[in-house]
């Protein structure tokens, strides 16, 4: 059993804890997908797709059918039931964010997010757990730091906060009931709550029938839309939202 190792500074840490997830090129599996916005309430399922680097597939099944399909150059926002598709095309700056983003959430590991341009220093210790703060290196509008806390039992990450520059806490992520699958650690849930001003967010996302580097052929992040697919251009851009409608379409 793992015991708190004082002597232990966050690169080394970060190392260890990058080494306990492992090396995966590709994970699969199903989601049930909670969000609540104040008394509004919206569940999801579906299955999910990951293949190193950066390419990405979500297909929500139910309650209504729609994908989210990237190669890493290129997403797709697919809804095959009104035959419409929002497509954006990445720089490769924007491609290079996209590709870190999904390889921190593929690896449930923040600190996949905080390679580059982030100082992290160890700062707390308790109940066999290890804090991290990482702030960004360079002046940022909006985060002054990212708390990360390590669990030294099996050296996964079990939750991390954002601050903004006021120091207020801005969301909340857990990792919850991690199993081993295949050998590699995996959260079988995920609980988010992200405050959107005077608004709590909360998502939670559970995951069953997990598979970890079996094969799964790249044509399956590609999508071609049908003629009779009308395509719109995405003002979506990586990490952020947007509700423009184009053509009575809301592109998100």
């Amino acid at each position: 059993e793992a015991r708190i190792q004082p002597n232990l500074n966050a690169t080394a840490i970060i190392e260890t804890v990058n080494n306990v997830y492992g090396d995966r090129e590709t994970v699969q599996g199903h989601f049930e997908r909670s969000n609540q916005l104040e008394k509004h309430k919206e569940v999801v399922r579906g299955k999910f797709f990951y293949h190193r680097p950066g390419m990405v597939r979500i297909d929500n099944l139910e309650p209504s059918e729609q994908s989210l399909i990237s190669d890493g150059k290129k997403i797709w926002f697919v809804n095959p039931i009104k035959k419409v598709a929002a497509q954006k095309t990445f720089s490769s700056i924007e491609g290079q964010v996209m590709s870190d983003g999904i390889e921190g959430i593929a690896q449930h590991n923040p600190f996949q997010l905080l390679v580059d341009g982030y100082h992290c220093q160890r700062i707390d210790d308790f109940d066999e757990h290890i804090v991290v703060s990482c702030s960004p290196s360079s002046e940022s509008k909006m985060i002054s730091s990212v708390l990360v806390k390590v669990d030294q039992k099996n050296w996964t990450v079990s939750a991390y906060e954002v601050f903004d520059k006021k120091s207020s806490l801005v969301s909340q992520t857990k990792f919850l009931n991690m199993k081993q699958v295949d050998s590699f650690w995996f959260p079988a849930r995920i609980e988010t709550r992200v405050s959107l001003g005077d608004e709590l967010a909360q998502e939670t996302v559970t995951y069953s029938r997990v598979r970890i580097n079996e094969p799964l052929d790249k044509e399956l992040f590609v999508f071609t839309p049908s003629k009779e697919t009308k395509v719109i251009e995405s003002a979506w851009m990586p990490g952020r939202r947007s509700g423009k409608k184009e053509d009575g379409h809301e592109v998100r």
